[in-house]
């Protein structure tokens, strides 16, 4: 089974998932199995660093033009990985937008100033049609 290693909150010495115990290092990380990486960004308050470019169902990659150590939405914090990337569950990316998040994976190219749509924080996404 495919492991990926998480980060979990400060003071926190392990983590659990389904009735399996997973331990944190000294720095840590905790090495969890594929299933348990969604439940525990989710709701387990980890987090994950993988540069693989291969985020979790359901997840996405924002930042902050002014860049930022982490955000929060849904009473939890989500911390910024090494390159200021901050992984956060899809449904908060309309509501980040509203405080100057940006999806980092759409191409800068498809992002589109708009200071009168103060819904979506001032941006539109363009979506290409075939």
């Amino acid at each position: 089974m495919a492991k990926k290693v998480l980060h979990v909150p400060k003071g926190t010495d392990e983590v659990n998932h389904d009735g399996k115990l997973y331990r944190a290092d000294n720095n840590g990380d905790v090495e969890v199995d594929a299933e348990a990486v969604g439940p525990l960004l989710k709701t387990g308050g980890c987090t994950i660093d993988d540069d693989s470019g291969d985020d979790p169902v359901g997840f996405v990659r924002v930042a902050h033009p002014g860049g930022t150590d982490s955000c929060s939405w849904g009473g939890r914090n989500y911390s910024a990985r090494k390159d200021g990337s901050i992984l956060v569950p899809a449904v908060a990316v309309v509501d980040l937008a509203a405080h100057g998040f940006v999806p980092i994976d759409t191409p800068e190219s498809e992002v589109e100033a708009d200071k009168s749509d103060a819904k979506a924080g001032g941006l539109k996404l363009k979506i290409p049609t075939k």
